[in-house]
């Protein structure tokens, strides 16, 4: 067998003069799966880009994906790549580095000691958290948002949590949070840091203090209970606090938005059983990530087919382009549930990531689409015209290019 020979590296977007990377931010987030779509047809399934001064290799196609998507922390680096863009700051180390620790342990190693009623408890929040929510016109998005939130509270934190003024504050927090993100990356370091990470690092560490008080005395539900016996403190109010931060951060938005995309896509009236499953994924299918799954090589040079990427280079894989190339879907840009009665392809559909960083609350977050979407359909769910068309440019899940007005029964 010929030893595969690694040139230096992937082919480059071309930069424009003067404003070099700065173009190409601005081309991304305009439409950025055109922007990605012409790229992968003129350099191929691997190429780096520069993105206001940020070079990053993007990976869109699934044999190069799997080996990206299954390398071991100490050679592509998650947490690294996170700390890059600010979270370390954000939301706090404790959250980033302790907190990913034991929601991964809790949620795959030792998920059975804790979740023994969770399809019961999670059931019963949604409710609780649709009846706080008043009937008549709503905006879709918004409202799913604000009912997914309270859910998630309950359901993994305690019911302390689910008090309306903390959840306000903290949606507002994450918006800010994703927002300097998206600044503080396009900005040197020694800029980003005092200028945009530290404002949102004093407003997290009131939630913090915020959710230290809201705890205190509070019946906690089994999975925070467990999460909290795990501490390295178990009497560490703060890190508790920071930690919870990082829970609700990254339990609901998505959640809620694949729920009331899944509403778009059938006309508020989603099917029920097996069907509803292949819908949901048919839904997250066209809704992916234009880049998600990010990594920054560690150590020695990264190999990925013939080509060798730096030490330090971030590398994303565009769930997007996986999730619509024609080469692995029939019929790509339609929505068609039916498609899933048959596996995917291997790394066609990643929307929750894959290897040793996928996202360990999966099954978690399938099950709570599928308990929003139900309930609020149960409750009676009116469309008010068509929804706009999607929108990619927010670094979640495709939401709308403009509100989808209903009428919440």
């Amino acid at each position: 067998m010929r030893a595969v020979r690694h040139i230096a590296e992937p082919p480059r977007v071309p930069a424009a003069p003067l404003i070099g990377g700065l173009a190409g931010a601005l081309a991304y987030r305009r439409d950025p799966p055109a922007f990605l779509r012409r790229w992968r047809a003129r350099l191929g399934p691997v190429f780096t880009l520069s993105l206001a001064g940020v070079e990053m290799t993007v990976v869109a196609g699934p044999a190069e994906a799997e080996p990206v998507l299954r390398a071991p922390d100490t050679r592509l680096g998650a947490r690294a790549a996170q700390a890059r863009f600010g979270f370390e700051r954000t939301l706090g180390p404790i959250a980033l580095h302790v907190g990913t620790d034991l929601h991964q342990t809790l949620l795959v190693r030792e998920r059975r000691r804790w979740d023994g009623d969770l399809e019961a408890r999670l059931r019963d929040a949604v409710a609780r958290a649709l009846d706080a929510e008043p009937s008549g016109e709503v905006e879709l998005f918004a409202a799913l948002r604000r009912v997914a939130l309270r859910a998630t509270a309950r359901a993994f934190g305690s019911d302390a949590l689910a008090a309306e003024p903390f959840l306000a504050r903290f949606a507002a927090f994450q918006d800010v949070l994703e927002e300097a993100t998206a600044r503080g990356a396009a900005l040197p370091g020694f800029v980003a840091r005092p200028l945009v990470y530290e404002p949102v690092h004093r407003r997290g560490r009131a939630l913090v203090r915020e959710v230290v008080g809201l705890l205190r005395g509070a019946s906690l539900a089994p999975y925070l209970a467990a999460l909290r016996a795990r501490l390295p403190d178990p009497g560490d109010d703060d890190a508790l606090g920071e930690i919870v931060l990082g829970l609700l951060f990254a339990a609901h938005k998505n959640v809620a938005i694949g729920a009331a995309q899944l509403l778009c896509f059938t006309a508020g009236t989603p099917p029920e059983g097996e069907a509803l499953d292949r819908a949901i994924r048919e839904t997250l299918r066209l809704c992916a990530l234009g880049l998600g799954s990010l990594r920054q090589v560690r150590g020695a040079p990264f190999p990925l087919g013939p080509w060798r990427l730096p030490p330090g280079r971030l590398v994303a894989v565009s769930h997007q382009l996986l999730a619509r190339d024609p080469a692995l879907w029939d019929e790509p840009d339609v929505f068609r549930p039916a498609r899933f009665a048959e596996p995917a392809a291997p790394f066609a559909w990643i929307p929750f990531g894959a290897g040793p960083h996928g996202c360990p609350g999966r099954s978690v977050a399938l099950r709570l689409i599928r308990e929003l979407a139900a309930a609020v359909a149960a409750r009676g769910l009116t469309l008010q015209g068509a929804p706009p068309p999607l929108d990619f440019t927010r670094a979640t899940l495709a939401q709308r290019r403009g509100p989808v007005h209903a009428r919440l029964g």
